[in-house]
């Protein structure tokens, strides 16, 4: 099964007696059964899903509703930066202001 993962950390998933080690917005191919659990929290995302419904992502889940790993993950795919230790609020602030800003 292909997955991507969507945080801005390393993933590293038991495969086999090894690990396969999934970046940030790195897609990987594993068995279902090592991932999940990953899946099921939010951890790794199936990796059709999140590049064909990036648009319906953003409508299911509100920036109000993002974790902060949800919200670095969306600012670094915008480009925005931020500090590494910049609290939910002051991300999901940035976040939201680059999604206001008008579209070129």
């Amino acid at each position: 099964m292909k997955v991507t993962n969507p945080n801005p950390c390393l993933i590293n998933v038991a495969v086999d007696g090894d690990y396969v080690r999934i970046g940030p917005g790195r897609t990987a191919d594993v068995p279902k059964e090592a991932v999940e659990s990953l899946l099921k929290s939010g951890a790794l995302v199936p990796a059709g899903r999140q590049a064909a419904s990036e648009p319906e992502s953003e409508a299911q889940k509100s920036p109000s509703e993002m974790r902060a790993g949800e919200l670095k993950a969306e600012l670094d795919k915008l480009g925005v930066e931020y500090a590494g230790n910049a609290s939910t609020e002051v991300l999901r602030g940035l976040y939201e202001a680059k999604l206001a800003e008008p579209k070129e």
